[in-house]
């Protein structure tokens, strides 16, 4: 059995930087944890991280999910043992993705967005959606089933939104 990591790695969400999670590393560092919180590239540490990316907003520009995901593999991956990845916002979907390529000994993501079913959501001009999983629109006490709303899979409508656990499916 191996022992539990001590070292947690905090990742922050997007338009936030790692200062964001200042009252959590005081918490967890009281605890006796080592806590890491990495930025994203061109991002900085603390007060003067945050400073020096007001004065020059350009240091993120180009920096997309390849390049995050990059920097913060290789960032745990120099770490001496596998820490716990916690993640808020799209930095929960990070730990996430982290965790599942075998990074992390334990992962948190705190309202992390869920990577979406390719059955149902399509990357195109017309983006889809699936019905719900009842076949029809929510409805409240009382009142009466009615036709569904939502367009079936593979049918243009507006933008899609990421669809809660089990709440939407393909038929």
């Amino acid at each position: 059995m191996t022992s539990p990591s001590n070292t947690v790695v905090l990742i922050h969400g997007l338009w936030m930087t790692p200062l964001a999670w200042e009252h959590w590393v005081e918490r967890y560092e009281a605890r006796g944890f080592t806590v890491l919180t990495p930025g994203y590239p061109g991002i900085g540490q603390g007060e003067a991280g945050l400073q020096a990316l007001r004065e020059n907003p350009d240091a993120v520009a180009g920096v997309g999910v390849r390049e995050i995901m990059d920097y913060l593999t290789d960032y745990i991956t120099k770490l001496d043992s596998a820490p716990i990845i916690m993640g808020h916002s799209f930095g929960g979907t990070f730990a996430q993705l982290l965790v599942g390529n075998g990074l992390g000994s334990a992962g948190i993501s705190i309202d992390g967005a869920r990577k979406p079913s390719p059955r149902c959501w399509r990357s195109s001009a017309a983006p889809t959606r699936c019905a719900p999983a009842s076949g029809s629109t929510p409805r409240s006490r009382g009142s009466r089933r009615t036709a569904p709303s939502r367009p079936r899979c593979g049918t243009p409508a507006s933008p899609p939104r990421t669809p809660g656990p089990g709440t939407m499916r393909c038929r």
